[in-house]
């Protein structure tokens, strides 16, 4: 059995486009045993997966996830340490995309073989507000947390969309964000050395080296099981935030004397007020979070053939 689980608001109904598109493709016409879920609020992909688990348990062969990152985030929180083998074919379809572009996906598998050669991808699993929950790509806080923020409630957000630039409304949030953004006072403790980060406009933790829609902000980052990959940017002249965004495009971020890139094995974050915090392109606030590498990978789908 074959599970599509299609999140049609994704990338503002692109999703739903893109899913009408592979209907019509004979793999999927070819494919006897399937059968499809759509979402219809957010979490529920979450829990369309543990319900799945529960009716198909053995028969369940492979899993289609057309959406974006949000969609992905879900449904690596709907598994459980048994079933992370179960292989997952990302249909990228958000406004980011960033987990495909992590896993170097150029074009996604329809073809069952397929599904014999998955890869091991290793995720984090981060403690905040008294819940635990597993990290597909990315967590940060402050700056890029409220640009997040601010892009995800933007009217903008559709257009770029429609015209497949969703990477543009991370950019036009930077830009409006920058103007009344306060830097924060932070402690982290990076593999038990804490430190105390005052004026520091974020501090960014990844699996791949994308966020905000294909941004390489961690360049030096591989997935892998061990180590997970961070950056902060301390203390630094607000004229000089947006040439250092500009030069994450090309990677030449990593020069700003402000700029601190660093790979951990844990990582927790403290702050004596709530601060905004961003996860797989979802905000919420906290004065807390630890973060920890999961030994546990899932299992994707690459297209090797492609």
């Amino acid at each position: 059995m074959f599970i599509f689980i299609v999140n049609p608001t994704a990338g503002e109904g692109r999703a739903k486009y893109i899913f009408s598109q592979i209907q019509q493709l004979e793999q999927y016409r070819t494919l006897l045993e399937k059968k499809v879920y759509f979402t219809d609020y957010p979490t529920h992909a979450e829990i369309i997966v543990r319900e799945i688990l529960h009716e198909y348990n053995k028969k369940l062969k492979g899993l289609f996830i057309v959406g974006g990152d949000g969609t992905m985030h879900e449904v690596i929180n709907g598994l459980d340490n048994v079933n992370n083998h179960i292989p997952i074919s990302f249909i990228p379809s958000g406004s980011g995309n960033d987990f495909a572009k992590g896993i170097n996906l150029k074009k996604h598998a329809l073809k069952v073989d397929a599904f014999n050669q998955p890869i091991d991808y290793w995720f984090c699993v981060y403690k905040t507000n008294n819940c635990i929950r597993k990290m597909v790509n990315s967590l940060g806080f402050g700056f890029d947390a409220e640009i997040t923020e601010n892009a995800n409630s933007a009217r903008s957000k559709k257009y770029f969309n429609s015209l497949g630039i969703g990477k543009m409304v991370y950019l036009a949030s930077l830009v409006k964000v920058l103007r009344t953004y306060k830097p924060k006072n932070m402690q982290v403790s990076i593999d038990g050395i804490t430190r105390k980060l005052n004026n520091c406009w974020m501090v960014s933790i990844g699996n791949h080296p994308y966020y905000g829609g294909g941004l390489k902000i961690l360049p030096h980052a591989k997935n892998n099981r061990n180590k997970m990959y961070g950056i902060i940017i301390h203390t630094i002249p607000k004229w000089k935030v947006l040439l250092l965004f500009i030069s994450v495009i090309f990677g030449w971020h990593r020069y700003f004397k402000e700029v601190e890139l660093f790979e951990a094995d844990t990582v927790e974050v403290l702050s004596d007020k709530y601060i905004c915090y961003q996860v797989d392109g979802q905000t919420d606030y906290t004065v807390n979070c630890k973060i920890k590498k999961d030994k546990n990978p899932i299992s994707v789908i690459i297209n090797k053939k492609q």
